[in-house]
């Protein structure tokens, strides 16, 4: 449905700047150029092209939609104190789209400037906190300030009103036009009472209902005050059959009927008289009271309207002795109504006489603040450059007394931080009378807090820099114990020397997490350094790979290479089918070396015994020496591809991180493999995803300038760039070239092939992931 802008309210409110510039804040019904919003609006420029703001910022405000036809739109548009407004009359124009109706509305606005504002606000007072609110009394213009949403000071042109007599008159002025009802609007509250209670007395079938019930009743002969009162005066109305009154029901009702109508006489006859006599400062109080009588008011007569008294055909335990009652139950609602959004208004900003007392102390008292604001402010500026340079030691001191333990530090810190909060004390709480003691007093302690800053940072360099060495020589055993392991397989030589290695290191960790003294670091340093250099030893102690390795990786390559090929030819060439074939293929490399070597020997024997059968005596003693020599070389043949199995078996599995690290160095291409399903079971489930592809992601950025490509596993499903896979499709893609495989697991493990694929395999708890300490080994080279 398509809606049509009919009425617009405009209110223009204007902001502060601080320093240079102009910070309005224009509250309006069109806002600034900056760009497209949202809820229907669409784009926002000045009717001429000029930019009014540098930076600009709007909030947009929540459409309150008006009857069929008609909307009502209120926003707001900020500029910020670097903004170069130049006071003046502007003509804002706002597209706005409704439903696919498009309507422009042009609106002029007024940007005013109240840099002389600034000159009175508090510490932690800033223009985000200030609106000015312009304010028409005695044919004079005003600027009422307020900060937070209260109003705190009265200026008038460039400067705050000092007069207390006009600040006074003003802030009454400014309480009767905000908050206090207009003297129509309270002519208005008292007519609906009277409207109520004319209707009281409506006439009906049977005349005033309200009046002639009380006839019917007796309540025109005797009063009724209890039910001994009211039963006498059911008799007086009714003396031919006094024996109605006796129904304790019937005596009841009319006991409420009574009761009922003098409540309603006393609140109705108080909500005017309080009406009519209101103060500026009984105001707030006595819109209370009147909400409250006419909420009483309404709850009787709504209780009156079901009483059991009334004539109503269709109600058959009903005593048929008054008419209906015709309440104007509209108008009492609508007093309430109007009573309590006088009340809620006037309540929010206080009693008439205590808010304007609050605005003439609070103007007063900002008059008196910023009495010597440029010395205050020179003060502040001076203590602000004192205060960065104690946040800046305390945020290093606390640092690094959070690792070891110093004392001299923390009193250097507690003496700079005590000097400090003296001298803003003074500067917030002294009077000013006396400039020039203030400052010799100031001029002291800023000395003593230069003093001792200076101490404290000395004294900090000193500390710090050995305990940076230390933390140096940390990580470079930390570094090298890690490369250590990695480059030896359980059981072999040096095993031994790195879970010894590993004990040094975990006491010295200790030792450093439990805060060591001063004189402790440069030991602690030394530790490390020595578990660093054995760790060192052990790294530079690993020979590369030997002839006999070099030749089995040779003859298992050209073996697979074979293997391969034939496979293809089959039709298999999936990496399972690769991979499943694998450690088959070079054992039956091997054996038919084997068999050709022993085929050879035996078809050189034959031909040797066929072409001398006729000197067999001659050949018998070099026959069995050639026997022997074949017999030799089958013998080393099979020495030879036994060794090989094993080398290869061997470096199928896992093996030591150097061999790995050397086909890594010259690949072009790698894959990383993110198996975030493995963690889909685990304690935290998205913790654990999250170390998973943490650490994949760290491995892929630890391989500058060369091509990454990034899986991520769920089951059987694979995820590469925008494209879903299988799992076995992934694996194809990585097929010839090395790849890193990072899943969760309840054991920590690495494992690196080179034989078969290259593929190094981190597996791991969640914090085991997060430290991801083979992309460190990676980074370090």
């Amino acid at each position: 449905m398509k809606t049509t802008i009919a009425a617009f309210m405009l209110a223009l409110i204007v902001g502060i700047a601080f320093g240079f510039g102009v910070a309005p804040t224009v509250d309006s019904a069109a806002v600034v150029q900056g760009g497209s919003v949202t809820n229907d609006y669409e784009a926002w420029e000045l009717e001429d092209g000029t930019t009014i703001g540098t930076s600009v910022s709007w909030a947009v405000p929540n459409v309150t939609r008006a009857p069929e036809g008609s909307a009502e739109l209120k926003f707001s548009v900020k500029f910020s104190p670097s903004a170069s407004v130049v006071p003046g009359n502007y003509t804002i124009i706002t597209t706005i789209s409704s439903g696919g109706d498009i309507k422009t509305i042009k609106t002029d606005v007024e940007v005013k400037e109240y840099l002389w504002a600034y000159d009175y606000l508090k510490a932690g007072e800033t223009y985000d906190n200030v609106r000015i609110l312009d304010f028409a009394y005695g044919g004079q213009e005003y600027g009422i300030v307020k900060v937070n949403g209260k109003e705190v000071l009265i200026g008038k042109e460039d400067a705050a009103v000092e007069d207390e007599a006009l600040i006074r008159n003003v802030s009454t002025g400014y309480y009767l036009a905000t908050y206090y009802p207009p003297e129509i609007e309270l002519a208005r509250l008292s007519s609906l009472i009277s409207i109520f209670n004319v209707s009281r007395n409506t006439i009906g079938q049977f005349g005033p209902a309200e009046d002639m019930c009380k006839t019917f009743l007796g309540l025109k002969v005797l009063p009724c005050y209890d039910l001994t009162t009211c039963k006498l005066a059911c008799r007086a109305s009714h003396s031919e059959d006094i024996g109605i009154c006796e129904d304790p029901t019937l005596i009841s009702s009319v006991y409420d009927f009574s009761l009922g109508t003098k409540y309603m006489d006393g609140n109705l006859s108080n909500s005017v008289a309080l009406i009519g006599n209101m103060t500026l400062q009984s105001a707030v109080n006595d819109m209370k009271t009147v909400k409250k009588d006419l909420e009483n008011v309404r709850s009787t007569a709504q209780a009156l309207l079901g009483s059991p008294l009334r004539y109503e055909q269709t109600c058959m335990t009903c005593y048929a002795m008054c008419p209906i009652m015709l309440y104007n139950m509209t108008s009492i609602n609508e007093a309430i109504t109007k009573a309590g959004s006088f009340y809620t208004k006037m309540a929010g900003a206080g009693a008439g006489e205590d808010f304007v007392n609050g605005l003439v102390n609070s103007s007063l008292d900002r008059i008196d603040y910023s009495g010597d604001t440029a010395h205050r402010k020179a003060l502040e500026a001076r203590y602000e450059g004192a205060r960065n340079t104690e946040i800046g030691l305390t945020s290093r001191i606390t640092n690094i007394t959070s690792l070891l333990s110093s004392s001299e530090l923390t009193i250097k810190l507690n003496s700079l931080t005590g000097v400090s909060a003296e001298i803003y004390s003074i500067i917030e709480n002294d009077s000013y009378d006396d400039p020039a003691a203030l400052d010799a007093e100031l001029n002291t302690l800023f000395t003593r807090f230069d003093r001792i800053a200076g101490e404290a940072g000395t004294l900090l360099a000193s500390v710090s820099a050995p305990y940076d060495e230390m933390l140096a020589q940390r990580e470079q055993a930390r570094k090298l114990m890690l490369r250590a392991e990695l480059n030896t397989v359980q059981g072999d030589s040096s095993d031994a020397q790195i879970k010894a290695l590993a004990e040094r290191y975990g006491e010295a960790e200790a030792r450093r997490a439990g805060k060591p003294a001063e004189n402790e670091i440069g030991e602690m340093k030394d530790e490390y350094a020595a578990i660093a250099a054995e760790a060192g030893g052990i790294v530079g102690s690993k020979p590369g790979d030997t002839f006999t390795e070099a030749a089995a990786e040779l003859f298992n390559d050209a073996s697979l290479s074979v293997g391969y090929a034939l496979m293809g030819l089959a039709g298999k060439t999936s990496y399972a089918d690769r991979i499943g074939a694998a450690p088959i293929i070079p054992v039956v490399g091997i054996g038919l070396m084997t068999l050709l070597v022993v085929a050879i020997t035996a078809g050189a024997l034959t031909i040797y015994v066929l072409r001398h059968r006729r000197n067999m005596r001659a050949i018998r003693k070099r026959l069995a020496l050639f026997g022997v020599f074949c017999a030799g070389i089958c013998f080393i043949t099979v020495m030879a591809a036994v060794t090989m199995y094993y080398v290869i078996d061997q470096s199928s599995g896992p093996r030591i991180w150097n061999s790995f690290s050397d086909e890594l160095a010259g690949a072009a291409r790698v894959s990383v493999f993110m198996d975030t399903g493995s963690a889909m079971n685990a304690p935290d489930a998205g913790s654990a995803q999250e170390a998973v592809v943490s650490c994949g992601s760290r491995m892929a950025d630890a391989m500058p300038g060369k091509q990454v490509i990034e899986y991520t596993i769920i089951g059987e499903e694979c995820m590469a760039a925008n494209e879903t896979l299988t799992k076995a499709q992934c694996m194809d893609e990585a097929w010839g070239a090395p790849y890193f495989y990072v899943s969760y697991a309840g054991a920590n493990k690495m494992d690196f092939r080179s034989l078969y694929e290259t593929k190094a395999a981190v597996s791991g708890d969640a914090e085991y992931l997060g430290d991801c300490l083979l992309a460190e080994v990676m980074r370090g080279g």
